[in-house]
């Protein structure tokens, strides 16, 4: 096992040698192609993680202070579902909050050490019927902002579609871009492969004369 192993690196590092340029491509097309391929897969999962909370149709959200009550909480959760503006409201609690973060943040430790359960506010995510009117939604955000205990209320759509427009544009060109590089990569390998072949043919030619399988 020992001999078989030794003989496949050697014969490995010969093959090589003898075509240093093309592997030398071949290794280089392969690393570049795959670091774009990583790169495309950070950029998608960079976007996903920053329009992950707008997710399900949500253009607000309630952020209520750390020390609100359960009434306090109850009050303002009454106040959105009574409004003919909202169709629905999803509540999120402090440890839901600080798991949110976790996933927000998780290379951020700076800003994830100060989001701890004693700090962190709770939110309700909002969804209204009508998204397109933003006049009327902004109007409503006022009117939210002024209930007891709501820290803020946060309606960045512009920024919601400018994301979105980006990660329409880089993710499918930077795909096509890496997955073409692969197949680049795996055509200068099987280049090599071959190349090594044909410059060992009588070797090859005599082995298999002898018994040696394909």
């Amino acid at each position: 096992m020992l001999s078989r192993v030794r003989y496949t690196f050697r014969e490995m590092w010969a093959s090589l040698s003898r075509n240093t340029t093309l592997s030398v491509a071949a290794v280089i097309t392969s690393a570049v192609s795959l670091l774009l391929f990583g790169l495309t897969l950070l950029l998608q999962r960079g976007f996903d993680n920053q329009l992950d909370q707008w997710s399900g149709g949500v253009e607000m959200i309630v952020y209520v202070t750390n020390d609100a009550t359960a009434d306090q909480i109850k009050l303002v959760q009454d106040s959105l579902q009574q409004s003919s503006l909202v169709d629905k409201v999803d509540y999120c609690d402090i440890p839901c909050s600080v798991d949110n973060a976790k996933r927000l943040f998780g290379g951020d430790t700076a800003t994830l050490s100060q989001l701890t359960a004693d700090k962190i506010p709770s939110f309700f995510k909002v969804v209204p019927k009508d998204t397109q009117n933003t006049d009327v939604l902004n109007q409503f955000s006022t009117t939210v902002k002024g209930l007891p205990k709501v820290q803020n209320v946060a309606f960045p759509g512009q920024q919601i579609d400018t994301l979105r427009a980006l990660r329409r544009f880089f993710g499918p060109r930077t795909l096509i871009m890496s997955l073409a590089l692969l197949a680049a990569a795996a055509l200068l390998i099987w280049n090599t492969i071959r190349t090594a072949m044909f410059a060992r043919r009588r070797e090859i030619e005599v082995m298999k004369l002898v018994g040696a399988t394909n």
